[in-house]
C-alpha cells in the first residue's frame, strides 16, 4: 500500500479508502501507532509535564465530520477526550491538554469508566457520558462554528466554536496511559471551488424571483434555492401571496447586505467579513439559524464599550420576538427584555431559541468584563 494526499492506494488494484489518517507530525511524539488510524499512548511513558499527549488531522482532510473507536481505556484517573480545535498562525504548538478545556476548543473528556463525562468548551461544559472500549464518538463541527458531539448516534451536547478566518481548524483526540483510538469515518465535502448554485447567483439563468433591495435595486434569484434553504420563502412562495404571484420579495436592506445573505444561500458558505448586525436581522426574520448562530458568535466576540449597549438591545429584541412572549412587569431586565423565560418554557426555549443561546453567552462576556458592564449601565 502506498500514501498519496492521505488516500490509500493498494497496490493489488482495489478502490482507495478515503479514511484520513493522524499527521504524526502535527501529533505528540510520544504516541504509538499500530497503523495510519490506530493511536496509543504506552503506560508510564511521560508527557514532559506538557499535559495528556495529544493526536491530531488537519480538517481540511476530513470536512465536517470525524469519528473514532475506543479501542482501549483502562480508566483510573487519566483522561481522554475527543474533540476539535483551532489555532491562529503558521506553527501548531499544542503538544499536550484536554480538547473542552484547551482554550479554542470543544471535545468529551472523560476520566473514568464509572463516572460521566464533561462536553463542550472551555467556558461552557455539562455532563456527559462515560467513555469505554467500543465506543463510537462522532464530532461535527461545521464552517458556521455549529459543533456537536454524538456517542453511540446519541447527540450528548451541541454549541458552537468559531474559528477565525485565518486559522487552520483540527480534529483530534488526547489519550491517557494504555488508551487506544481508531479513527472510523469522516465526511469529506465534495463540492468544486465554485458550484453550480454560485453560478447561477451570477448568471440568473432560468431565474423566476427576483429580490429588491432597499435602495430599488434588484437582484435576479430561483424561487427553489430560496425556498430549500428558508422555511420562510418555501411558505412565501406556496401561500399565492403578492410576492409568488409577481415574483418579487422586497427586503430592507442595502444590496451590499442581501448580496451577501443571498451568497450564504446559494453557497453555504459563511464569511466572517459580513456586517453580522444587518446579517442577523435578515437571518431572524427568514429562520436561518446557523447563519443566526454564525452573526451570533462574531458580534459577541466583537463586544465594546462603543457597541456592547447596540448588540445587546439587538440580541434582546430577536430572543423575544423568537420565543413569542412579552415582557411582564415583573420580569424585565436591565435592557426592558425579559431576563429569563418562563419556568415552563425554559427548556424549549433554550433548545429550540438560538437567540436564547446567543443571548446566554453575550450576558456571560459581559458579565466577566467590568468594563463592558459599565458601558452597558
Amino acid at each position: 500500500t502506498t500514501t498519496l494526499a492521505n488516500r490509500h492506494y493498494h497496490l493489488d488494484g482495489t478502490m482507495p479508502t478515503t479514511r484520513p489518517v493522524w499527521d504524526r507530525a502535527l501529533s505528540s511524539q510520544e504516541l504509538v501507532y499500530d497503523d495510519d488510524w490506530t493511536v496509543r499512548r504506552q503506560g508510564g511513558v511521560g508527557s514532559g509535564g506538557s499535559g495528556t499527549p495529544i493526536a491530531l488531522l488537519s480538517a481540511e482532510h476530513v470536512g465536517h465530520e470525524f469519528m473514532v473507536k475506543v479501542v482501549a481505556f483502562p480508566g483510573d484517573g487519566n483522561s481522554l477526550s475527543v474533540g476539535g480545535m483551532y489555532w491562529v498562525g503558521a506553527d501548531v504548538q499544542y503538544q499536550g491538554g484536554d480538547f473542552g478545556y484547551l482554550t479554542q476548543s470543544f471535545g468529551i473528556r472523560c476520566q473514568s469508566r464509572a463516572s460521566n463525562s464533561q462536553v463542550g468548551t472551555k467556558g461552557s461544559r455539562c455532563d456527559g457520558p462515560a467513555l469505554k472500549p467500543d465506543d463510537l464518538v462522532m464530532v461535527k463541527w461545521a464552517t458556521c462554528g455549529k459543533a456537536e458531539i454524538f456517542v453511540n448516534s446519541e447527540r450528548v451536547w451541541q454549541g458552537s466554536l468559531v474559528a477565525p478566518a485565518r486559522s487552520r481548524r483540527f480534529y483530534g483526540a488526547s489519550l491517557a496511559d494504555n488508551t487506544a483510538i481508531r479513527i472510523e469515518a469522516s465526511q469529506k465535502p465534495t463540492r468544486p471551488s465554485m458550484c453550480y448554485a454560485e453560478r447561477l447567483l451570477h448568471d440568473a439563468c432560468f431565474s423566476d424571483s427576483r429580490i429588491v433591495c432597499n435602495d430599488g435595486s434588484v437582484i435576479e434569484t430561483h424561487k427553489a434555492l430560496l425556498g430549500a434553504c428558508s422555511p420562510v420563502f418555501r411558505k412565501m412562495f406556496e401561500s399565492g401571496m403578492r410576492e409568488a404571484v409577481e415574483g418579487r420579495v422586497q427586503i430592507d436592506a442595502s444590496r451590499e447586505v442581501v448580496s451577501d445573505f443571498l451568497s450564504h444561500i446559494y453557497t453555504g458558505r459563511f464569511d466572517p467579513n459580513i456586517d453580522a448586525s444587518a446579517m442577523i436581522e435578515l437571518a431572524h426574520m427568514y429562520d436561518l439559524q446557523d447563519l443566526a448562530v454564525f452573526c451570533g458568535e462574531i458580534l459577541v466576540d466583537n463586544l465594546a464599550p462603543a457597541n456592547v449597549s447596540q448588540i445587546a438591545k439587538t440580541i434582546g429584541r430577536l430572543r423575544v420576538a423568537q420565543a413569542g412572549v412579552s415582557p411582564g412587569a415583573e420580569d424585565v431586565g436591565i435592557l426592558g427584555y425579559p431576563s429569563s423565560p418562563s419556568p415552563t418554557s425554559a427548556a424549549a426555549a433554550a433548545k429550540n431559541n438560538v437567540f436564547e443561546q446567543i443571548w446566554r453567552r453575550l450576558c456571560k462576556r459581559i458579565e466577566e468584563d467590568g468594563v463592558l458592564v459599565r458601558a452597558l449601565l
